[in-house]
């Protein structure tokens, strides 16, 4: 596997991760798994998880948009497993916290779900960041917690 076509799978990966993730949430809540203020706060929690990688590949898919040629290098084995397990684990691990909640099989109360998507993302964050930054070099802007997108040539 070259490292193009990694880029495309595994960003369109995130960008349906984050999309339907987003969704799950509030199909959930016209099922009765979350109170409306419940479904805007986990959005609101959810949103920020994602936006910074998906803004990232998206912003790489468009500034490559004319790109007909993959000749970039191949990718080792041990890379290509890095790069699908930990976002996999990641998505996994939110979704389901999502229906543990939604269906109330954990978590006392709201609060301590709150809690745990924060943790969450904590947790997660650092190694997600890595392993997506090595493809779409992503960088935290300094002084903000927004995050630039440095973009090198065209591949």
């Amino acid at each position: 596997m070259t490292e193009i076509q990694l880029k495309n799978r595994i960003g369109f990966f995130i960008i349906i991760s984050h999309f339907t993730t987003i969704s799950l949430v509030v199909i959930l809540y016209f099922f009765g798994g979350f109170l409306f203020e419940e479904m805007t706060t986990a959005i609101a929690l959810i949103i920020p998880m994602f936006s910074i990688y998906t803004s990232a590949i998206i912003k790489k898919v468009i500034l490559n948009r004319n790109c007909k040629k993959d000749s970039s290098r191949p990718v080792n084995k041990e890379y290509v497993f890095i790069v699908y397990f930990i976002p996999f684990v990641f998505v996994l691990f939110i979704v389901s916290l999502i229906l543990l909640k939604a269906f109330n099989l954990s978590f006392v109360n709201f609060e301590q779900f709150k809690i745990m998507l924060a943790v969450s993302e904590t947790a997660f964050g650092t190694y997600v960041g890595l392993v997506l930054s090595s493809l779409f070099e992503i960088k935290e802007s300094k002084g903000t917690s927004s995050s630039e997108v440095e973009v090198g040539p065209l591949e």
